[in-house]
């Protein structure tokens, strides 16, 4: 029954369900053939495979209710219409330091914070220039069209930009903030994806609530964990609320005086030079109960290593790739 819900079943949600279920019950699920298989495409990505969940283009609402407090350190944008224009599939999981390394081999091999970590763990210390070459090195194995670029600031400092129409472009890419919620969300509008239960936050990922089970390195240090161990979205996303933060191309803020805002990223003359990137969701040292909330925005404050950062791809898909049979 498992093999044939994951080689068969349209929707993201129950297939990655299965995928939870077998995983716990110790299965090995067969491959599947890359392509698009109903709300959901498989990749090739290194020596493996890689599930994203496909989203049409739509208009919905996002950001945080008018009532809700901002939380300290978080920059949430309020409740507002926004139109998402492309197609895009949406990695299911965060990249993992095996996917990493696949293409920037011993990549932080001698990290304390790796050392011990499974493979399958999400990657965490990556940078936005070390995001973005791996997003480009992804693209270009695998013949699409690379969609960033290097340029230097006005430091005379080579940094990594996205080309100036990166989102129409084939190959991979850091989700823009709108995306990453949007896919967070999953058609919800409650603060959280499965409602607004706090005390179900630790069901959905690595998070300060439930890290006590994770294990500690050497070190004492809190290592990443393996993705996809709780419970996904109903479009199929795990990890969201929990393991590594995400970096994500900082989505251009609403204007209070517009209905609706088309989904664009910031112009590269203003925070692409500043170092401080946007990211989603919340790390294994995070509180759930106060940060896991899919309207809630950060800004990387730390050194340019953040050892808690990861990142999850995207990439826009043209309405001609049809599914393979």
């Amino acid at each position: 029954m498992l093999n044939e819900l994951w080689l068969s079943e349209p929707d993201g949600g129950v297939r990655s369900s299965t995928r939870l279920v077998a995983s716990r019950l110790g299965i090995d699920l067969p491959p599947t053939p890359v392509g698009e298989h109903g709300r959901w495409r498989t990749d090739c990505i290194g020596e493996g495979t890689q599930d994203f969940a496909i989203i049409e283009p739509c208009v919905v609402e996002i950001g945080k209710p008018r009532w809700e407090p901002v939380k300290a350190l978080t920059a949430p944008w309020n409740r507002h219409a926004r139109r998402f224009t492309r197609r895009i599939a949406i990695a299911l999981n965060e990249v993992t330091i095996r996917q990493f390394r696949d293409y920037v081999p011993g990549y932080r091999s001698t990290d304390s914070m790796l050392i011990g970590a499974p493979p399958e763990a999400a990657i965490m210390g990556v940078t936005l220039d070390d995001a973005r070459r791996f997003c480009n090195a992804m693209s270009e194995r695998a013949g699409l069209v690379a969609c960033y670029e290097v340029r230097l600031n006005a430091k005379g400092m080579e940094i990594v930009v996205p080309k100036p129409n990166h989102l129409d472009l084939s190959g991979y890419r850091l989700p823009t903030d709108g995306e990453w919620e949007l896919a967070c969300r999953a058609g919800t509008t409650t603060s959280r994806y499965f409602g607004n239960l706090a005390a179900a936050v630790a069901s959905y990922g690595w998070m300060k609530e439930n890290n006590n089970a994770a294990g500690q390195s050497d070190r004492g240090t809190l290592p990443p964990q393996r993705v996809a161990e709780f419970l996904p979205n109903r479009w199929g996303l795990f990890d969201c609320y929990g393991n590594a933060k995400e970096l994500c191309d900082t989505s251009l803020d609403p204007v209070d005086e517009l209905e609706e805002i088309e989904d664009a990223v910031v112009p590269i003359d203003s925070w692409e030079e500043s170092g401080f990137p946007t990211l989603r969701g919340l790390s294994i040292v995070d509180s759930g109960t106060t940060y896991a909330r899919s309207h809630i925005r950060t800004k990387q404050i730390v050194g340019w290593k953040d050892p808690t950062v990861g990142l999850r791809v995207a990439r826009t898909i043209a309405n001609t790739e049809l599914p393979i049979k």
